[in-house]
Formats: structure tokens, sequence, C-alpha cells
């Protein structure tokens, strides 16, 4: 089971709040951002194509 902690953030969905969390982790010493896991640990996966939930990263990144 996964838990959060100053390196490790657990999101269901992507939402508008993955660029703050990316640049919080660069500006301490990185981390890691699981996406598709509830808050309390559970693995829930994702409904989306893998391609298109790369591209909506890839432009929340720039």
């Amino acid at each position: 089971m996964f838990k959060e902690d100053s390196r490790t953030e657990l999101k269901e969905v992507v939402t508008d709040k993955l660029e703050e969390e990316v640049i919080a982790f660069l500006n301490k010493n990185g981390g890691n951002i699981y996406i598709g896991i509830s808050d309390s640990g559970k693995v829930i996966g994702i409904n989306a194509n893998i391609d298109s939930l790369q591209n909506i990263i890839y432009h929340q990144l720039q």
C-alpha cells in the first residue's frame, strides 16, 4: 500500500495542481508522484488512454 509523505504524492486523477506538485518536488530533494492511487493508498487505476494522459501531463508542465 502506498502512503504520502514529504517525498511521495498520491493523485487519483490529473488536475491543474499537478504542476504545483512537480515544482514543489523540484525545489526540494525530488520525489515521486503516483497517479491512479487514492489518498488512502488504494490503487484505483486510471480511466484514460495512456497516450492522452501523457499528453495532458506534458501540456500542463509547459
